[in-house]
């Protein structure tokens, strides 16, 4: 299983990068689950910053992300590839623009994300059966983040 389409080529080996996760989505269990994991690290160290930084960095990497995914699926036969993790990244950082989480609250966000990841429910399996490209890997993984700020949302409104 390679992904690069000309292993001299540094742009392919950029986006390769980016689209695994710095390659953890390589990592043969539950790559999904890596990913996301690797998205909540860096999310922990992003909350503190000001809204407009993180919108910022939300930007870069949503660009970054379609970017590289894009780069990528233009040689592959897979549509959806599971190494592929910038999408589940992307889709965990919308939690950016909550901005007080606990520790409590994000590992909630991840088991939430990840529960509907994989079941998928609504528009999230709606974008992941319908859509195609660059859009169909990374709008069900969006569509996931955003139903999990609006669920810890509603949550911090109703018990605090």
């Amino acid at each position: 299983m390679t992904i690069f389409k000309n292993k001299n080529s540094s742009t392919w080996g950029l986006s390769a990068f980016i689209a695994t996760g710095f390659f953890t989505g390589y990592i043969p269990y539950a790559p999904g689950t890596l990913g996301s994991l690797l998205a909540l690290f860096f999310l922990y160290f992003l909350m503190p910053l000001t809204l407009t930084i993180k919108v910022l960095v939300f930007l870069c990497l949503l660009f970054l992300g379609f970017w590289s995914v894009s780069s990528l699926l233009s040689s592959l036969q897979e549509k959806d590839p599971s190494y592929i993790v910038i999408d589940e990244i992307c889709g965990l950082w919308v939690l950016l623009f909550i901005e007080d989480l606990s520790n409590i609250e994000l590992f909630l966000a991840f088991m939430i994300f990840r529960i509907l990841d994989i079941f998928k429910p609504g528009p999230i399996g709606w974008a992941d059966r319908n859509l195609t490209g660059a859009m169909g890997v990374m709008m069900d993984d969006l569509f996931a983040g955003v139903f999990t700020l609006l669920i810890i949302g509603l949550g911090q409104l109703l018990l605090f």
